[in-house]
């Protein structure tokens, strides 16, 4: 049997170089026929160099080596071989129209002026390509396709700040500028359309913008996006999932306690526990987050191991309107099914039911702290259409003149020095009424790709900034929790801390790249949670596997509210012993269920 399985690898493995090949050597042999003999190893070398060129790309995208691509093709999927034909088709095409536009069409004064168009347009594209996919590599999480697709289909007040426009200018528009100039040189001083071997600058030069094309498309993996599209385009239908899994808010019996419990929710940006030391439970080796660590150790840690831990991001809900509805509502956020209403205004999930709402309603005051723009993503509908949360961000500070209206830190907002400062403030004023409260607070400072390094942080790793900004805000997060325990409204308070999804990685900007895979669901990676002074007791704190969606009725049962069922949205509260969805369900099967547009999701919009 053994020797058998091996015949078959060995068969599949020349079965696939042969297809990889074959677009190309079809490639060949048309052009032999197009042109003499004499000239066809001129052309079969420039083919060869662009499949060369194909393979170093297909290398250098997503950790990819030897082994992986031998494994695509001893083992194909429709999926890869779809992709790789259709690049193959595209590289042939076009090398068939160059060819014949060069050597059929006559050489007119027309054939001149177009030649120097095409020579100036295929030089600028390419600079533009190459420089604007170092730029989006950088800048955006390439990995996370749902996520990205959100952004650009969001609207972009608040979203793009001084750094980004500056970096963009840096990256794209300034070698754009230069490329114009040495095309100008090249033509009009050095006079290359002169040379016997113009037409061979001509394919030189569509050659490296046709790679830079296709560099593009993998690097920013676009692809991926006409699936989303397609996604968008379907019929929502019924879905068991829902119906088997979803527990509606309504539908079951809260209680709050006589004495109701205050709540401080602090997320921060794009924390992990991976950031610790592998001895703390981390997937580093320097412990980023000394305090966090000690936080977790002292307090409730709710872990997938015997050490330190947190949560796993699934589908529609690794980014932070998405982690923020997901944590509030126990539900995911599909982009793909998302659509303005005819105000131009979106229309937050309406028939959703969140824990503010529950908040609201039982009496409490409830206040969300934004460094940032509260408009982006839509977060100002969210809280203040469910429960009526007011929202304190940048342009509210300026209104109050607390900050100047012209303060800009060439960051996402002000940093969070000052917005603990000012949650020291408000939770002081709060905490001086008779009614519960609720506070929200939204960090800013370890938002990728490199953080932000303010007057309180030190320089450790100038060669990377984002472990400095992480250090600084453990350091700062440590100091408000010290302070909030030494004040009065701290016995009947419950502080939660919670990453808000997984740090964003781009390729220049992975503090795993060395270790582990680029963000994936499945991965070792978990955003931190940690619960101080809840009013119950957990049963079992390690050994769980957990969502955004288990901190809905998590939170409420930290808060000493007793849900008979233990469950909310999609929700269970690790509190108790019912099973988490991840607990009972593989994490492909969940993410390909939360996706599907189905009824039942579409009823919470309309």
């Amino acid at each position: 049997m053994v020797i058998i399985i091996e015949d078959f690898k060995v068969y599949m493995i020349f079965l696939g170089i042969g297809l990889f090949l074959f677009p190309y050597f079809v490639g060949y042999l048309i052009i032999s026929r197009i042109k003499p003999m004499r000239r066809f190893f001129i052309y079969a070398s420039t083919l060869l160099a662009v499949f060369i060129c194909f393979i170093i790309i297909f290398f250098a995208q997503d950790n990819r080596t030897f082994a992986d691509l031998a494994n695509k093709l001893i083992q194909p999927t429709i999926k890869f071989y779809t992709q790789y034909y259709g690049l193959s088709i595209f590289f042939i095409t076009v090398f068939i129209i160059e060819f014949f536009c060069m050597y059929k069409i006559k050489k007119t004064i027309f054939y001149h002026s177009l030649s120097r168009i095409f020579f100036i347009i295929s030089i600028l594209l390419t600079i533009f390509n190459f420089t604007s996919t170092q730029w989006a590599v950088k800048y955006f999480p390439l990995n996370q396709p749902r996520t990205v697709f959100f952004v650009l289909s969001s609207p972009l007040e608040g979203s793009i700040n001084t750094s980004i426009i500056v970096s963009a200018l840096l990256y794209i528009f300034i070698p754009m500028l230069g490329g114009i100039t040495g095309c100008i040189i090249l033509i009009m001083k050095i006079k290359i359309f002169k040379y016997p071997y113009s037409n061979y600058i001509l394919i030189l030069t569509f050659t490296v913008y046709i790679i830079s094309i296709f560099s593009f498309c993998i690097k920013t993996k676009i692809y991926e996006y006409p699936e989303l599209i397609w996604q968008a385009l379907q019929k929502p239908e019924a879905s068991e999932f829902y119906q088997n899994e979803y527990i509606y808010p309504d539908s079951v019996t809260i209680q709050f306690p006589e004495k109701k419990r205050n709540c401080i929710f602090i997320l921060l940006e794009s924390m992990e526990s991976s950031f610790a030391d592998y001895q703390s439970g981390g997937l580093l080796e320097e412990n980023l987050i000394p305090h966090l660590t000690q936080l977790a150790s002292e307090n409730i840690n709710f872990s997938g191991t015997d050490l330190l831990g947190g949560g796993i991001d699934l589908d529609g809900t690794g980014w932070t309107i998405a982690a923020m509805f997901a944590k509030l509502a126990g539900l995911p956020f599909n982009p793909t099914v998302m659509e303005p209403n005819p105000s131009g205004i979106m229309s937050f999930f309406p028939n959703a039911v969140t824990l503010t709402d529950i908040l609201t309603q039982y009496g409490y005051t409830q206040r969300f702290l934004f460094g940032s723009e509260k408009k982006f993503a839509s977060r100002d509908v969210l809280l203040e259409t469910h429960g009526g949360v007011e929202i304190h961000d940048i342009n509210w500070y300026k209104a109050q003149e607390l900050l100047p209206l012209d303060y800009d830190n060439y960051f996402w907002g002000f940093e969070d020095e000052k917005l603990y400062a000012y949650a020291r403030t408000e939770i002081e004023a709060l905490a001086e009424t008779d009614t519960p409260f609720f506070l929200g607070l939204l960090t800013v400072d370890t938002h990728m790709p490199e953080g932000y390094i303010c007057n309180q942080c030190t320089i450790e790793h100038p060669d990377s900034p984002i472990q400095d900004a992480i250090s600084c805000a453990d350091r700062q997060l440590a100091d408000f929790i010290t302070w909030c325990q030494s004040q009065p409204f701290y016995e009947n308070t419950v502080i939660v801390i919670l990453g808000d999804h997984l740090f964003m990685t781009t390729e220049s900007s992975n503090l795993f790249s060395d270790k582990y895979i680029t963000t994936t669901s499945d991965s070792a990676r978990r955003w931190i949670n940690i619960f101080i002074n809840p009013a119950i007791e957990p049963l079992e704190t390690k050994n769980r596997l957990f969502s955004s969606f288990d901190m809905f009725p998590t939170i409420l049962e930290s808060m000493g509210v007793t849900i008979d069922s233990h469950a909310l949205g999609f929700g269970r509260s690790l509190f108790s012993n019912i099973p988490t969805l991840l607990e009972k369900y593989p994490i492909s099967y969940i993410n390909t269920e939360l996706m599907k547009k189905s009824i039942e999701y579409m009823n919470f919009l309309y």
